[in-house]
């Protein structure tokens, strides 16, 4: 079966064969990965770009492990559906947001730069976890050379701001930080595709400290701006305001799919779903169910929203969120 590879993929193939260091040719099979459509013929493409990427990681981290010198080792173990650092300058509630969303214990304090070190914590939503990322805040003076490293690593920015003060003052501010370190902030929604060696994830602002007065009056008037087009939710760590709705958004700005399997006339396994990107397929799952099951998959059924009890489907299917499935070999 052909490709059907879009016109942009030979331009960033090209990329690959320039780049030089590991880290350059990691952003740019990522950036390929996204681009190859996801199909029968790009089956063994795919595959050779993934097994590429993941000893590119693995020589990385050795690399990084092998070489540190006293300071902290930035590569943090990803657990859970995804990973999300928590960004933003000093006093923004990074650390209370982290507390109130998690089981972890970060040092909490009413003055600037309490938070010195990278603490990861598990926030569940539903019958999956995610994995959040408190981090030192944002300095012009000095950052931690591994800072950078935390958000190339995240699959989504999230951005407190502190709604005592002008929140379009702090993500300026913010973004001339990043700029430094080739960190893209767009300035639009359409702006998403920085040149290389720049990158950036999907950014969600959350506007902390909305128990405080004025704050409400303050995110509104930000809301009606929107200057940079980033989705924004008012919360309160502090008084557990808001909290669901920052879960939810942030599963959804995660763009993944939960899938439950099921063995022919048994009952579905619905207590660990398998997670998936969105516009992934029946195949995709058989190969994260089990590398044989990709050449032995003739069909699936499916038990979802959007289709009838148990219908056939194709390996080409694509999933949807909370379907479940039964695979044929």
């Amino acid at each position: 079966m052909p490709a059907n590879l879009p016109p942009q993929f030979y331009e960033v193939e090209k990329k690959l064969r320039e780049s030089r260091t590991p880290k350059e040719k990691i952003d740019v099979i990522e950036e390929l990965l996204r681009i190859i459509p996801k199909h029968k013929g790009t089956e063994h493409l795919r595959g050779d770009y993934k097994r590429r990427l993941a000893k590119l990681r693995e020589e990385q981290t050795q690399k990084k492990a092998k070489g540190k010198s006293g300071g902290e080792f930035w590569q943090i173990e990803r657990e859970g559906a995804g990973q999300v650092p928590l960004i933003g300058l000093p006093n923004s509630g990074k650390s209370s947001l982290l507390k109130a969303l998690t089981k972890a214990n970060p040092e909490i304090a009413p003055y600037p730069f309490t938070t010195r070190f990278s603490m990861p914590g598990m926030m569940s939503f539903e019958d999956i976890q995610i994995q959040l990322i408190d981090l030192p805040p944002l300095s012009a003076d000095f950052m931690e050379p591994w800072y950078p490293e935390i958000l190339r690593q995240g699959d989504l920015w999230l951005i407190v701001l502190n709604l005592e003060d002008d929140p379009l003052d702090q993500l300026n501010k913010a973004k001339i930080i990043l700029d430094r370190f080739k960190l893209f902030l767009p300035e639009s929604p359409s702006a998403q595709n920085p040149p290389l060696p720049w990158i950036t994830r999907p950014i969600l602002l959350v506007g902390n400290k909305l128990d405080h007065s004025g704050a409400t009056e303050t995110l509104e008037i930000y809301q009606e701006i929107q200057p940079y087009g980033f989705p924004i939710i008012g919360l309160s760590a502090k008084e557990d305001m808001n909290l669901d709705n920052l879960r939810g958004e942030i599963f959804k700005m995660l763009n993944l799919v939960r899938v439950y399997t099921k063995a022919p006339g048994k009952e579905p396994d619905l207590t660990k779903p398998f997670i998936l990107k969105k516009g992934g397929t029946l195949l995709d799952l058989a190969e994260e169910i089990h590398q044989d099951f990709v050449k032995k998959l003739t069909y699936g059924r499916v038990w979802g929203k959007h289709s009838y009890p148990g219908q056939m489907i194709s390996r080409d299917y694509i999933l949807t969120d909370k379907d479940i499935i039964e695979l044929h070999v």
